[in-house]
């Protein structure tokens, strides 16, 4: 660990749930359509993947579409005596997937937000050793246009990503750390006989001494 201790921020938790659910719910899918009686892999993978502030389901991503909606922290962070910061925060799983009917959609639904419910229960800290662990806070439905409700739903799991090491209040270098500037322009070398154009004044600003020499 460095001087700055642990730095896990919303990002951080938004993008280990991501590559969490990349890795498992497709493995998590199949397992769904077996005890359903289908065929494993009948329930097709996601086309698209998002992290989102708020949902806007004007973007029409393709579908099946997992969309991780992160609102920020749920309550007031916790100081541990220690000095580490304990963070939970609030994420959506918004599955939104398509089908010919209600029935097939509302069942195509529910097996997605099944899967991702388990595929989190079942792995908690989302392979992220920082992450504390990860509660389940049901489900709830997102609003489609009401001329889409037939073949097309969105389900929300609710989840609880708690991270014990957010930051450490008692740790910090004691001074600043000068990082250079990657933009900014490289020193000239006065040594350098074909210096850069640029670094030669122009001639408003040459000023030229003649000296007669006694003869």
């Amino acid at each position: 660990m460095t001087v700055f201790g642990p730095i896990n921020d919303a990002g951080v938790a938004e993008h280990a749930l991501l590559n969490h659910l990349k890795l498992w719910l497709p493995t998590y899918l199949a397992e769904v359509d077996r005890q359903r009686g289908l065929t494993a892999g009948a329930t097709a993978v996601p086309r698209s993947w998002q992290i989102v502030q708020q949902f806007d389901l004007s973007e029409e991503p393709q579908m099946p579409a997992v969309i991780i909606e992160s609102p920020g922290p749920n309550d007031t962070p916790k100081k541990e005596g220690d000095g580490t910061v304990r963070v939970t925060y609030e994420m959506r799983v918004i599955s939104v997937v398509a089908a010919k009917d209600y029935a097939s959609t509302n069942d195509l639904g529910k097996r997605y937000a099944g899967a991702i419910m388990d595929v989190v229960m079942q792995k908690r800290s989302l392979g992220d050793p920082n992450v504390m662990g990860t509660d389940f806070m049901g489900y709830s439905h997102v609003e489609v246009p009401t001329e889409e409700r037939r073949t097309k739903v969105g389900i929300a799991t609710n989840l609880e990503i708690t991270y014990r090491y957010a930051a450490n209040w008692k740790m910090g270098p004691s001074m600043p750390i000068i990082v250079p500037d990657p933009n900014a322009d490289p020193p000239v070398d006065p040594t350098d006989p074909y210096p850069d154009p640029a670094t030669i004044p122009d001639a408003d600003h040459v000023h030229v001494t003649i000296t007669k020499e006694d003869s």
